[in-house]
């Protein structure tokens, strides 16, 4: 049950309004990537750091791109997004990393959007997240609520926190949000009732790069 929640998760996700799963564009403008060494990810651009922890792995570039194009195979089939509109996305985003339990009960994403083209410069981190709800509704089948969204420090910066619960409460998703150099950095936390406090703790006690 954990590992199909899980997967729902990780492609349920995907339907950031703005964003898709491309790796390598000229498009991105100043967006940089992390790097790893060993188990410690840093990424200056978005300042960044974590190690992680026990229990946790990465999935290769191989792997992430697998578990997105399953991602955009099924938005497409909802309807909620054409081939077209993933693919202009997938211009101007970068996914930089994506850790998972080993059980498959929790999972970050790391990714960030350039809002430079599309004419969404003006978009606010309240604005971005508006966008992705619209979107989430229109999933029925996951049966999404809204809970009232906060605000999180992380890593010294202030994040607008969506709060998602799908599939009759079994499958919870926090979506951190903050604008950064003409860009968004979207953290993405998926997880279950069991494991969702200690998913959330690992997030919030990602730090500082810089």
């Amino acid at each position: 049950m954990k590992k199909s929640l899980s997967a729902l998760a990780l492609l349920t996700c995907l339907i950031l309004a703005l964003t898709a799963c491309s790796l390598s564009s000229v498009m991105k403008g100043n967006i940089k990537g992390g790097t790893w060494e060993g188990d410690t990810f840093t990424n200056t651009w978005s300042d960044l750091k974590f190690t992680l922890p026990e229990g946790y792995a990465c999935l290769s570039a191989a792997e992430m791109s697998e578990t997105f194009a399953a991602g955009q195979e099924i938005m497409v089939n909802e309807g909620v997004t054409s081939d077209a509109q993933y693919n202009f996305a997938s211009m101007k985003t970068l996914y930089d990393c994506l850790v998972t339990t080993s059980d498959g009960a929790s999972n970050l994403i790391i990714c960030y959007e350039n809002l430079l083209l599309g004419s969404q410069k003006t978009l606010t981190a309240e604005g971005y997240y508006n966008i992705l709800k619209g979107q989430l509704e229109t999933v029925s089948e996951m049966g999404y609520t809204f809970a009232t969204p906060t605000e999180a420090t992380v890593a010294g910066q202030t994040y607008f926190v969506g709060h998602v619960t799908g599939l009759e409460g079994a499958l919870f998703q926090d979506f951190y949000i903050r604008k950064h150099d003409n860009a968004m950095v979207v953290l993405i936390v998926s997880s279950i009732e069991e494991t969702r406090a200690d998913t959330i703790s690992f997030v919030e006690s990602i730090q500082r790069a810089n």
